[in-house]
């Protein structure tokens, strides 16, 4: 498969997967016959700095593939406990494909840090501060602040904050739920603290990036030969009956 991005060309073979992003357009093409998967994203953060393929392309994984195929079973119906389905499952995409690239090189975090960092993403809607987060691992809040900074290069509430962040985005994205009613579901105090720190994240604000657009499509049918998308996506090259 050939992958044409911002006027670079990259390539998949036969069994690769790649994660691109493209800010002008981005085109592929891949024989007849093939079998051919992607999904797509837009970004929330403009980095145009960050463009092609990135890091280097890698085999399409058990789990990776399994990702793929609980997509492509939602089709091409559109419904909204079908489309939080399909953002859920490119959103796993990602982590996966994050998790795969970096699995061998990760440092190995003490296992209390790792049940905070797990604490905060499923309770970061909750009231959070530094002696409950500590708690959870049995350490004293300056331990917890130390071993974060060491591991994670931040702090613990701002962990918490950009947790809370980022879900909001999601919300914002996703949804057609008032500010002030995403703000209470994500732990803000007020709507106007939510929106300061989108804007500080994204560079915009709430009512901007709703405006940029949801949810994109991915692929239902293979082999259509050639298609053209605006949005960063990873593809995976899967099976293909004949070289690119």
């Amino acid at each position: 498969m050939r992958t044409l991005v911002d006027g670079r060309e990259h390539g998949l073979v036969a069994g690769e997967c790649g994660l691109f992003v493209n800010w002008a357009g981005r085109s592929s093409s891949y024989a007849p016959g093939s079998h051919v998967c992607w999904c797509e994203t837009p970004l929330p953060v403009d980095d145009r700095g960050n463009t092609g393929m990135i890091a280097q392309s890698m085999p399409a994984t058990p789990r990776l593939r399994a990702l793929f195929r609980e997509g492509l079973g939602c089709g091409l119906a559109s419904s909204p406990s079908t489309d939080m389905l399909r953002n859920a499952l490119g959103e796993a995409l990602f982590a996966a494909w994050q998790f795969e690239t970096v699995r061998d090189a990760r440092p190995v975090l003490p296992e209390g840090l790792v049940k905070v960092h797990a604490f905060v993403e499923a309770h970061y809607f909750e009231p959070l501060d530094l002696a409950r987060l500590a708690a959870v691992w049995g350490v004293t809040p300056p331990h917890l602040v130390a071993s974060f900074r060491r591991h994670f290069g931040t702090t613990p509430m701002r962990h918490v904050w950009n947790v809370r962040t980022q879900a909001a985005i999601r919300m914002i994205l996703r949804t057609d739920m008032p500010l002030a009613t995403i703000a209470e579901l994500c732990g803000y105090g007020s709507p106007f603290h939510l929106s300061r720190l989108v804007r500080r994240m994204t560079g915009h604000s709430p009512r901007g990036l709703r405006q940029r657009g949801t949810h994109q499509p991915g692929s239902v049918e293979a082999g259509h030969g050639l298609r053209t998308r605006n949005n960063a996506l990873p593809d995976s090259a899967e099976d293909q009956s004949h070289d690119p």
